[in-house]
């Protein structure tokens, strides 16, 4: 039997992580299946977790404080180098159904490099065009929308968003680990046009797997966040030798900075403003 190692990244996620545990044991048995919990933040509630998860889970918890995510994938690769299968996750994932015995049929190829999420009607993004395929259009229509409710895949033009990616070793060995240098966002773009370019195959089932929008809700862009995908989307274009005729999220940015503006001054000083 092939043997599974599960990454989860969190960032102060710890209700996340605990929803994950739930909705996984209710679908799967825990057995034979190796967790690692990977805490970004400096929160170190994470420390209890033992208390509330079932006994007979294996588990253990790193704490990585001001890490990266791609920082956060390799440490998951590394810890897990025995194993058959690498399943990296945000915190921020539930199942609805069971899994673990369709990933281990799934990978009796072992090139594969996938990733089983889909939420009907494209509500969460599963696949997004590559960057260099954006433009101010395809957002305007939200293409990615459309791609995901019709469950239309192209290797060539279109990637999958990261938020349970799945590997088998073999995979890994050939492509290597992520680029660190991806603090955050873009480090799964990155590493499946490396999958692309090698002829990794990618696999897309449409159900099993789907964010949990609820948990997530209150989760704001705040503009930190919005700097770090800017940065992140430099360093792509770059390191892939593209160069935008119209960088679509740098005009976005502009436009959303003058509506905030404009929305500020029919606003009351004392309520919050809601990042776009």
């Amino acid at each position: 039997m092939k043997t599974i190692g599960i990454t989860i990244i969190s960032h102060d996620s710890y209700e996340d992580v605990l929803a994950f545990f739930s909705s996984f044991i209710n679908y799967n048995s825990p057995l034979g299946i190796d967790f690692l919990i990977l805490e970004t933040s400096t929160n170190d509630r994470m420390k209890d977790l033992g208390d509330y998860i079932q006994s007979g889970v294996s588990f253990q918890v790193d704490f990585i404080p001001n890490n990266g995510y791609a920082y956060a994938c390799n440490r998951g690769i590394n810890y897990f180098g025995d194993h058959d299968i690498f399943v990296l996750s945000n915190a921020d994932v539930v199942f609805t159904s069971e899994i673990v015995s369709e990933i281990r049929k799934n990978f009796n190829r072992t090139k594969y490099g996938t990733i089983i999420q889909k939420n009907p009607g494209g509500r969460v993004v599963t696949f997004d065009l590559y960057p260099q395929y954006k433009s101010l259009f395809t957002e305007v229509l939200k293409i990615h929308r459309l791609l995901n409710k019709f469950t239309w895949y192209n290797h060539k033009y279109v990637y999958i968003v990261g938020a349970f990616m799945i590997f088998g070793n073999e995979v890994i060995k050939q492509n290597g680990l992520f680029d660190e240098e991806f603090f955050l966002y873009c480090e799964e773009t990155d590493y499946y046009y490396r999958l692309r370019n090698n002829d990794n195959a990618v696999i897309i089932k449409n159900r099993y797997v789907i964010h949990n929008i609820s948990s997530s809700i209150g989760k704001k862009f705040n503009n930190s966040k919005s700097k770090l995908l800017e940065s992140s989307l430099a360093y792509y274009y770059k390191k892939h030798e593209y160069k935008p005729f119209l960088d679509y999220w740098k005009v976005s940015r502009k436009v959303n900075s003058v509506y905030r503006l404009i929305s500020s001054l029919f606003v009351k000083k004392d309520k919050e403003e809601v990042c776009i």
